[in-house]
């Protein structure tokens, strides 16, 4: 099935379902938790994820997703762990296109587990833009904060070429 914002999704059926050649009702979208959508679905987008500044928006439209979902189902299940998937993701897209950068685990202000991102003597938050996106909505756009804090500020002199390469 194709979503509207172009990203496809592909249920993985036990192999009952399979044998039968149809999905069963827990994978249809909207029909599950959190939980399930995170361990049954693989979301492939229709761009790839290939850390360019552009990829962000593939990003948000992820966490749109899980937000609905959550929205739903009121479940919470993974999702912080989703929430540090694109968390790593982001500090290596900055890293790549920006950097260097410096990722921590703990914070003096902010505390234990709040991965703060060092970034030219400042300090982001990427895994709380990408929990908030998750739990309180559109609100929190992760696309919009990336511009703004990141992309907007950034010298277009300094802009890298990819340095896994």
């Amino acid at each position: 099935m194709l979503f509207s914002d172009g990203l496809n999704y592909k249920p993985h059926r036990t192999q009952d379902e399979k044998r039968k050649g149809q999905s069963s009702p827990q994978t249809r979208p909207g029909s599950e938790s959190c939980r399930g959508m995170h361990n049954r679905l693989v979301l492939v987008p229709s761009k790839p994820l290939d850390f360019s500044p552009q990829s962000v928006c593939i990003v948000e439209r992820v966490l749109t997703m899980v937000h609905d979902d959550f929205a739903k189902s009121g479940s919470t299940d993974g999702l912080s762990g989703i929430a540090l998937e694109f968390a790593a993701y982001l500090f290596e897209v900055i890293d790549r296109n920006y950097g260097p950068v410096e990722w921590r685990r703990d914070d003096p202000e902010f505390g234990p587990d709040s991965f703060p991102l060092i970034w030219r003597d400042r300090t982001l938050f990427p895994f709380a833009w990408c929990e908030k996106r998750i739990f309180d909505g559109p609100g929190d756009n992760v696309w919009t904060k990336f511009i703004t804090l990141v992309q907007d500020r950034a010298d277009p002199e300094s802009l890298q070429t990819d340095r896994s390469s």
